[in-house]
């Protein structure tokens, strides 16, 4: 048996909670975006500080040194006569392309010797060494 109420009511999808949800979720995904991306390119490496650094802005390859003197590009290890080739390659594409070299404080300097020398013979003489700015 059905009771009568006298009036039905039909139920009703509400915009502005839906819409509310929609926007924080896209905050949340843009947050999570600009948070894995920035800065994070290369491996973990301890830098050397140094009082003279500056800010740069381009975007070159980054080939890092670790502490167990490995190289790796970007995050993935990478022998030294593979850097070559790699960077033949990108400069055969844009002759400017540069190369960030992140070498950690534990390193030997010759493993950062002989980067510079394959990169030399790559045809690169655009490199730079990222470092911490040493507080003041």
């Amino acid at each position: 048996m059905r009771v009568d109420t006298g009036y039905s009511r039909k139920a009703r999808i509400e915009m502005i909670p839906l819409m509310d949800i929609v926007f924080i979720l896209l905050v949340f995904f843009i947050y999570a975006m600009v948070t894995m991306t920035v800065g994070k390119q290369g491996m973990a490496v301890n830098l050397s500080s140094e009082s003279t650094a500056v800010k740069t802005a381009e975007d070159w390859t980054v080939i890092s040194i670790g502490a167990d003197g490995g190289y790796y590009w970007a995050r993935d290890p990478v022998a030294l006569e593979d850097v070559k080739v790699r960077v033949k390659q990108i400069r055969a594409v844009d002759p400017s392309a540069g190369v960030y070299i992140k070498a950690d404080r534990a390193a030997a300097s010759g493993r950062t010797l002989d980067l510079m020398n394959a990169l030399r013979e790559a045809g690169c003489t655009n490199f730079v060494f990222v470092t911490e700015k040493e507080a003041p």
